[in-house]
């Protein structure tokens, strides 16, 4: 990613929810990322949500161990019809 940019900004959009299971964790949050395309300088934006589980090792501590992307939320519709 770093030869595709000349410039990136990613920001959490809001404070990351963190759920612990035990040895086991799971943060969630919403992103923004701002860029600029090196090869012709247009700008790129694009926003989603990320997930990232982590596991407790005896030995090694909290390690990441997955991430999921995805499309920001969608809000059901209006009429509460689904």
């Amino acid at each position: 990613m770093g030869q595709t940019f000349s410039k990136r900004s990613l920001k959490a959009s809001a404070e990351p929810v963190i759920h612990v299971y035990g040895d086991a964790a799971v943060a969630e949050f919403d992103w923004d990322f701002h860029a600029t395309l090196r090869k012709d300088g247009s700008p790129v934006h694009t926003t989603g949500r990320e997930s990232q589980f982590y596991v407790k090792f005896p030995d090694k501590g909290w390690r990441l161990v997955h991430v999921h992307y995805s499309g920001p939320a969608v809000p059901p519709p209006s009429n509460g019809q689904f």
